[in-house]
């Protein structure tokens, strides 16, 4: 275990679509109109909100939405939240890292200008797009087009992975395994100067994770970052078991990255993994700011997990409650239900993403202080009642503890009362389980599997084995 702290960062997702074209202006009345508050005229990609003592203008579009836009001498403010015409942007939130899907990009997107020229710009990480594999959205990848795009968008690349679901592991999680590996070597061979790779290892349970690993990682020296998968769903114990796995075991990374991890009581592990200095660097993305936005869900800055609901009149949201933010969109807005209103979602998306950093960076400070100023700090900030997640949040801390002074196996064993009672596995699935019997929609996922894998199979030269049904 390295004696330096590290430091765990919240990478917010889907920041390729982020504001594209969407501005926010603001022209500020020296009287006070009520008649006139909380109308709005939609003209096109313009949106006008009149209020009591402002007029917000909101333009989005994809099609020249900035024709649309008043005119610098006709407003006092103007916020422009789209990244690929404001890169100072990303700097103004505070972001460190961001992350797109370079499969998604357009062929004439590009944050290349200014990610590799301004040295205060975040790290751009740019996933495969093996989750659109995985989840039906897209059939093939093709692994020459993916390097290219990310030479083009990022300076990490996330390798070409075939991320399979968990009940079909042992029937295609060693394909997997050997298709990327192979992937890896296009990757690698194709990859600009300034791209560092990282590569993706997946399990449900640590004796896959670690085959997984292994298979991966041969040939692939060169490569010193890492991407964790299948966590999206699994226990807070395994998931804890999981993560100390790849961390404390085989070689070390400068970054270790958590696919999809969105939850609080799983962040606040990674925070103090890294605060003790299990490693450099431990990251981990989620778009929850903008699934908040999009609900209409206003996320609270001195708390943790915990969001206003705009849509709920219980909530004692009238027309005149202000909001309870400083941030530059708020402060143009000032009053909460303007952000209920039709195509004000990106605005409550941008405040959530503001208030989400600002969390993570008290979530980092507060892994600094003693074990019992942590949970105390955690009961009041999570505002919950729930006893058994602080608890469980805590024997993970002691999990944690122990496994960095003598080993992941020695840990299991050591806390196999708490695990047993958590219903934690050490086998939960993969290729060691021998699985229940498989229903008609799982044999049809199975059976879109083994094409894809059969796809690249042949994309390589490689043999492959008959469709296990």
């Amino acid at each position: 275990m390295s004696n330096k702290p590290g430091k765990y960062y919240w990478i917010p997702a889907s920041l390729d679509t982020f504001g594209r074209g969407v501005s926010l202006s603001v022209k500020y009345r020296g009287k006070y109109d009520t008649s006139k508050h909380m109308q709005l005229k939609d003209d096109g990609a313009l949106r006008t909100i009149e209020l009591a003592d402002r007029t917000i203008y909101v333009t989005r579009g994809y099609t020249k939405p900035y024709e649309q836009r008043p005119a610098p001498h006709d407003v006092d403010e103007t916020l422009d939240l789209d990244i690929s015409t404001n890169p100072h942007l990303l700097k103004a939130l505070g972001l460190d890292f961001i992350m797109v899907n370079a499969s998604a990009i357009s062929d004439r997107y590009s944050f290349v200008d200014y990610s590799r020229e301004n040295v205060d710009s975040p790290h751009i990480l740019a996933d495969s797009g093996g989750y659109q594999l995985t989840i039906g959205t897209e059939d093939w990848l093709e692994p020459n087009a993916i390097i290219e795009k990310q030479n083009r968008v990022c300076d990490i690349g996330v390798v070409l992975d075939i991320p399979i679901k968990p009940y079909l592991h042992k029937f295609f999680l060693a394909r997997a395994a050997r298709v990327q590996r192979y992937n890896n070597r296009i990757t690698r061979k194709k990859k600009a100067p300034h791209v560092q790779l990282m590569n993706a290892f997946h399990g449900v349970d640590l004796p896959t994770l670690r085959r997984f690993r292994e298979a991966v990682e041969a040939e692939n020296e060169s490569i010193d970052r890492c991407a964790i998968g299948g966590l999206l769903t699994q226990d807070l114990f395994t998931t804890c078991i999981n993560i100390l796995g790849v961390l404390l075991e085989g070689r070390k990374y400068k970054q270790y990255h958590l696919l999809g991890i969105s939850g609080l009581d799983k962040t606040l592990l990674l925070a103090y993994m890294a605060a003790i200095g299990l490693a450099p660097v431990i990251t981990a993305d989620s778009s929850k700011h903008i699934q908040l936005g999009i609900n209409k869900k206003f996320s609270v800055a001195d708390t943790f997990a915990y969001a206003i609901d705009l849509g709920d009149k219980n909530k004692g949201v009238n027309n005149y409650t202000p909001i309870p933010c400083s941030c530059n969109a708020c402060a143009m807005v000032k009053y909460m239900k303007a952000y209920t209103l039709r195509g004000m979602d990106m605005l409550t998306t941008y405040h959530n993403l503001i208030v989400h950093n600002q969390q993570v960076q008290v979530m980092n400070e507060l892994m600094q202080q003693p074990r019992q100023e942590i949970m105390s700090y955690l009961a009041a900030m999570m505002k919950t009642t729930n006893m058994d997640k602080l608890k469980a949040v805590s024997q993970c801390l002691d999990i944690i503890d122990y496994a960095a002074h003598h080993s992941v196996d020695k840990a299991v064993v050591k806390f196999s009362h708490v695990l047993e009672h958590a219903k934690y596995s050490r086998q939960t699935g993969g290729l060691f389980h021998s699985g229940d019997q498989l229903s008609p929609e799982w044999i049809k996922e199975g059976q879109r599997y083994h094409r894809i894998l059969k796809s690249y199979e042949e994309y390589h030269g490689l043999p492959s084995p008959k469709a296990p049904f």
